[in-house]
This record gives C-alpha cells, sequence and structure tokens, in this order.
C-alpha cells in the first residue's frame, strides 16, 4: 500500500512538473500557421482561408445576398452578429422559433 501511495505521489509529482515546462513552450497559432499543411484540393471549400492582407469591408456599408429581395439591405455589423444571423429569404419559410434565429446569449449560437 506505502509504494502504490508513493508511485501515484511520484506520478502526479512529474505530471504537474511536466505540465509547466509544456505550458511555457507552446507556440502560438500564428506560430505554427506557416508550418501547416494546405488542405486536400478536394476538401479546400470545407477549410477556406482568406488571402492574406485581405482588407476587411466596411462594417457600416450595406450589403445585398444575390437573388435576395433587393429591399433587404443589411451592414457587415449585422451580417457578422452570431446572434442575429441576417435572413436573406425569410418568405421561402415559416417563422422561426426565438432561439432559432438569435440563439440564446451568451451561450446557444
Amino acid at each position: 500500500m506505502k509504494k502504490l501511495v508513493i508511485a501515484l505521489a511520484s506520478a502526479l509529482a512529474f505530471a504537474l512538473a511536466g505540465f509547466g515546462f509544456a505550458a511555457a513552450d507552446t507556440p502560438t497559432a500564428k506560430d505554427i500557421a506557416p508550418k501547416m499543411p494546405q488542405p486536400v484540393a478536394a476538401f479546400e471549400w470545407a477549410y477556406p482561408v482568406s488571402p492574406p492582407n485581405l482588407p476587411r469591408p466596411d462594417p457600416n456599408a450595406s450589403f445585398t445576398a444575390t437573388g435576395a429581395d433587393p429591399s433587404i439591405k443589411l451592414t457587415m455589423r449585422q451580417i457578422g452578429d452570431s446572434f442575429g444571423p441576417p435572413d436573406w429569404f425569410p418568405h421561402e419559410h415559416p417563422p422561426l422559433p426565438e432561439i432559432v434565429a438569435h440563439g440564446l446569449k451568451p451561450h446557444v449560437v
């Protein structure tokens, strides 16, 4: 029994010591991104990557989706709102339940 307690205490000490050193040496995403392989051509659609130095759109400029009602104009701020995503085609489906349309802050998106 005494050997088991000593073995568990030693394992815990090594684990905690190793964790402390690993956290300091862990690279950030910015460090490893250039070293990551490119996605397989068949799956590029699933892993979109914006071109480097792509300018961000004006958050106050108005946009309309292709094929949507032209009277529906939303800003980039409205389009990017996770708790109020745009409904470009509201007449093509019945009214959405509130949790589907807007989520439940701060947890459900």
